[in-house]
């Protein structure tokens, strides 16, 4: 049941198992590489292709940029122009300057033309360009209309207007997704152009009609068309420019001032152009009109500046985060393939080790142990279990190699048992035969030893009785030894006190010797007997010396025969002691000897039945020595086996 649980529990997993199974470790490697590296290389590809993708799109976009300030002079040139051609076309005088600005619309044009070749590869609609005219027209004639002047140079800038439209639809500055970004690149190529135009489209027109103090249905229309589309515009430009500088901190403070504003020239043309009569102040409009348009171009560079700005730092970002991006993911492939090669090699090297090691134990060299790792991986850890496994396996061999060898002398001694103990069993029922005859001997001499135990016993109960009365003796001995001993201790006393008054003599002679020298030649005579009576006490007290060490010298001999005399006493009594107990004995070895009699016929019939044992145990010795030659074949065998095994 455990084992359909887990084989139920591992079914998911059992296709993996099986390959693997089926493949080397380094094929085991590379394909988990292969499945980790494919995933990582598509979403890197990916990502680098989105950044690549952002990157080109905002080259694109300064390219076109660029593309389109390059417009921006051709249309500042062109709707100057605009201006003096109306006013040339209504007071017939001929403008100066008209060469020059015919010559730098020519240097611009061609300018132009070149940031068109650069941007060509991005697929600008080469009709747009190829429309737009590559010269200004000559000189207006006089008394020419200035509304076809008008009309024409309208037409110029309205192609120039198509393609700087083009140039920010084909770039993708239009669909920027960066709003600061957007919204810079709608205000300063798309609404301030166009407020631009119309304003100095109403300006141009604006001559004519004052200088006429008249303005036709078809002139006024113009205008009242226009005023309301500037309006319009200006309103896009503040809200546009109002979601630039709260999106981006630097564009707020590069526009912190007050945005321009064409009121004052709209309200002038309202109330110039748009009333039941046409009257008003041609400077003072020319001056509010001009004004406007300055502080819309001065806008427009700053936009456009802003907007570049922008876009570079854009790119940079892009071109940074390509590179971190690229770095990171290089850095990541070199640290995952050292790490993975320092894997390869490492478990590539424990599993050759611990092959190695299988492969000297599959073949019993057991004499080269592994080495301790140095890791904590999972071939280190087989090794710590292979060497554990080879210092059991080592131990179990050698100590099978000493039991085999122990066997082998075991069975050896068994054999040569088995032949000791047949002969010495053959020995043995002869021996039994013959301790059955010696038996019977032995239970006649028994009762004949009975009956003369007895008798000992009566010899003994006589010797008891002397020694009886032999310790009698020795005790009035012992009594008559402390007698003596008594009254050598009373002549000993005695001879102290005989030699205490040699002493006191010797004194007393001294003391007479000295007052008899004080007498000086009566006193000679005292002299002499003092000096007898002092040599007396001298003998008196050497012989009271000897008398004394000889009568110590008795005194210590009688203690010693005293304690001699004491102890033969106390030997006595022993002997009366054990010869009571040996009478006791004898009598107990008495009756023992009859019970042995009895006895010794019983062990006859016990030797009868050993004997019988004896042939049995014979055969069954025989047994054994056939199993231990056995046994020795199997030892033989063994050691054979054992010998494979090369231990140290």
């Amino acid at each position: 049941m455990a084992e359909n649980n887990n084989s139920n529990r591992f079914s998911i997993w059992k296709p993996g198992i099986n390959l693997f199974m089926q493949m080397t470790f380094s094929m085991k490697a590379i394909t988990i590489s292969v499945v980790f590296l494919l995933p990582i290389f598509l979403l890197s590809g990916y990502l680098l292709n989105d950044i690549a993708v952002k990157l080109a799109d905002t080259k694109k976009e300064k390219l076109g940029l660029a593309y389109a300030r390059g417009v921006l002079p051709l249309l500042e040139l062109t709707e100057a122009q605009r201006e003096r051609a109306v006013e040339v076309a209504q007071t017939s005088q001929a403008q100066t300057g008209w060469d020059d600005a015919l010559t730098t619309y020519g240097e611009k044009f061609q300018q132009l033309q070149k940031l068109r070749q650069e941007f060509a590869t991005n697929s600008v609609d080469a009709k747009v360009f190829d429309q737009l005219p590559s010269a200004l027209p000559p000189p207006a004639k006089a008394g020419s209309d200035p509304s076809d002047e008008l009309a024409i140079y309208t037409q110029f800038v309205t192609s120039q207007l198509d393609l700087l439209q083009t140039i920010i639809r084909e770039s993708g500055l239009l669909d920027e997704p960066d709003n600061v970004a957007n919204n810079l690149a709608v205000v300063g190529l798309h609404n301030i152009p166009l407020v631009l135009d119309q304003t100095s489209h109403v300006l141009a027109a604006s001559q004519q009609i004052l200088k006429a103090n008249e303005i036709n249905p078809q002139q006024q229309r113009l205008i009242s068309d226009r005023l309301p589309l500037i309006e319009y515009l200006e309103t896009q430009i503040q809200a546009s420019l109002q979601n630039a500088k709260s999106g981006s901190e630097a564009i707020k403070n590069k526009l912190n001032a007050d945005l321009p504003s064409t009121s004052e020239f709209r309200g002038l043309a309202r109330h110039y152009f748009l009333g039941a009569d046409v009257s008003g102040n041609e400077e003072r409009f020319t001056k509010a009109t001009r004004k406007a348009l300055g502080d819309y171009a001065e806008l427009q560079k700053i936009t456009l500046t802003e907007l570049d700005n922008l876009l570079t730092k854009h790119a940079n970002q892009l071109v940074m985060q390509q590179t971190f991006v690229l770095i990171l993911i290089g850095s990541s492939l070199l640290l995952a393939g050292y790490l993975f090669i320092s894997f390869y090699f490492v478990t590539k090297h424990g599993l050759t080790v611990i092959s190695r090691h299988l492969a000297q134990m599959s073949v019993g060299d057991l004499r080269y142990f592994p080495e301790a790792p140095r890791g904590k991986d999972e071939p280190a850890m087989v090794l710590i279990d292979l060497r554990a496994a080879y210092d059991s396996l080592h131990a179990l061999i050698r100590r099978v190699r000493h039991s085999a060898k122990e066997l082998r002398a075991t069975g050896d001694y068994i054999s040569e048992r088995s032949n000791d103990t047949s002969a010495g069993t053959k020995q043995t029922s002869q021996t039994l035969q013959l301790q059955l005859a010696m038996m019977k001997q032995i239970a006649a001499d028994v009762v004949q030893s009975a009956e003369r135990t007895e008798t000992v016993a009566q010899f003994s109960k006589e010797n008891s009785h002397v020694a009886e009365h032999g310790g009698m003796v020795i005790g009035e001995v012992v009594e008559t030894m402390r007698e003596i001993q008594s009254s050598s201790s009373k002549i000993g006393d005695i001879i102290s006190v005989i030699d205490s008054i040699a002493f006191q003599t010797n004194i007393l002679a001294l003391n007479a010797a000295v007052e008899a020298a004080r007498a000086g030649e009566s006193g000679r005579g005292f002299a002499v007997v003092a000096s007898e009576v002092r040599n007396l006490a001298h003998r008196s007290a050497a012989a009271a010396g000897e008398i004394k060490q000889l009568i110590s010298s008795s005194v210590a001999r009688i203690n010693q025969g005293s304690s001699t005399v004491e102890r033969a006493g106390n030997t006595m009594q022993e002997v009366v002691a054990n010869a009571n107990k040996m009478n006791q004995f004898l009598g107990e070895i008495s009756a023992t000897a009859m019970q042995q009699s009895r006895q010794v016929e019983s062990v006859s019939n016990a030797i009868e039945s050993l004997n019988e044992e004896t042939q049995s145990n014979l055969e069954m010795v025989e047994k054994t020595k056939s199993a231990a030659e056995s046994l020795l074949n199997q030892a033989g065998m063994l050691e054979q086996e054992i010998a494979n095994f090369k231990v140290r």
